[in-house]
């Protein structure tokens, strides 16, 4: 029924070890793509984060010294200071 192939025991496809290769090559480019989308995407979001937490110091700070200021009845300035009476902060 089948052919007989001589020396069959001691050769390899080359089909299958080009298919291989092809296989591997495509498996890496796909990987190093990711690798580079993935790497963007996590130092922008720790530059986000970074300058986000500056920006919610400076929101907490000022809605500290805003309640201070306008919750207070009374300042008093001594030289170049500002104080509050009852001042928590």
């Amino acid at each position: 029924m089948s052919k007989a192939i001589p020396n069959r025991n001691n050769s390899v496809p080359a089909f299958s070890i080009i298919e291989t290769l092809v296989g591997m090559a495509f498996t890496a480019i796909i990987m190093c793509i990711l690798f580079a989308i993935f790497s963007i995407v996590t130092e922008r979001m720790i530059d986000f984060r970074n300058q986000n937490q500056l920006v919610n110091d400076l929101n907490r700070l000022t809605y500290s010294l805003n309640k201070d200021i306008f919750e207070k009845e009374k300042m008093n300035r001594t030289d170049n200071e500002l104080s509050f009476k009852g001042y928590a902060g």
